[in-house]
């Protein structure tokens, strides 16, 4: 009999998980000749494999499943998985129900398990766990861009279907969030202002921007920011309030992180000057 398992059972490590817009995003690790039993899972599921490797049957298909490679399993997928004598650690992204038939609505199709690897999945995952490992309030912006991304960057046939978009709404997009970066803005609702599907908007900014919709949001709220500290005698409090940020501290530590400065020291030496 297949047993129903969710990702994350007793037999591996979750180190972390965050649910956002029909996505639960888990990073999982396995130990060592671990073999688990026929089972299948209850939601769509891509994994990409961090490190390590396993190899995954399903009927008299073998899949091998190593380091780069991303596996897509649909819903009650009945398979069997023994982990190599390195382990894995695997990036799951499960999708709810409802988002797969949205998605289907645009012709990124979920109905066949299958193997991809490629450089763009290796990126999108990289900032995927980044984001993951850093939240804060652009993250579930980001992580809903960047999954959205992610499953139609894998999908087959998506490219050809989605097709690419005029630079006109790219722009708008852009200037949509130009006016909002300092607001708590969802993909949906910047998607909806500009008359796109969140699926394609994702795709479509990076690649005419060059950087995801967060990094954009975090770039224009550090910029605001700068003028704040050298033009005005706000206090820090204040400025972070202004920016979007969730308090003085959370501004202070992304400020430095982008700047290599504390706001304090920013705006002390720009004054020295």
């Amino acid at each position: 009999m297949t047993q129903k398992l969710p990702y994350g059972c007793s037999a591996a490590k979750i180190l972390q998980s965050r649910e956002v817009a029909g996505f639960v995003l888990t990073d999982t690790l396995y130990t060592p000749h671990l073999k688990l039993p026929e089972h299948a899972h209850e939601r769509a599921c891509f994994s990409f494999v961090l490190q390590g490797g396993f190899t995954e049957s399903s009927g008299r298909k073998i899949r091998s499943c190593l380091q780069a490679s991303v596996i897509y399993l649909p819903p009650s997928e009945a398979h069997t998985d023994e982990f190599h004598s390195t382990g894995a650690r695997c990036l799951h992204i499960e999708l709810t129900p409802e988002l797969v038939e949205r998605l289907r609505d645009h012709s990124v199709l979920l109905d066949r398990p299958a193997v991809f690897s490629g450089k763009t999945l290796a990126y999108l995952v990289t900032k995927l766990r980044r984001e993951l490992m850093r939240p804060d309030s652009v993250s579930l912006l980001a992580l809903e861009a960047l999954a959205l991304e992610f499953v139609v960057e894998s999908s087959r046939g998506s490219r050809e279907h989605l097709g690419r978009g005029s630079r006109r709404q790219f722009e708008r997009a852009r200037d949509f969030i130009d006016r909002h970066f300092a607001e708590r803005i969802t993909l949906t609702r910047i998607a909806e202002a500009v008359g796109a599907h969140p699926v394609y908007l994702a795709r479509e900014f990076r690649r005419h921007s060059c950087c995801t919709i967060g990094d954009y949001v975090r770039r224009l709220r550090i910029e605001f920011a700068c003028r704040q500290l050298s033009g005005s005698n706000d206090s820090l409090a204040g400025i972070a309030s202004s920016a979007g940020f969730f308090d003085q501290s959370h501004f202070s530590r992304t400020f430095k992180l982008h700047t290599g400065l504390s706001p304090a020291e920013y705006r002390r030496i720009l004054r020295r000057g």
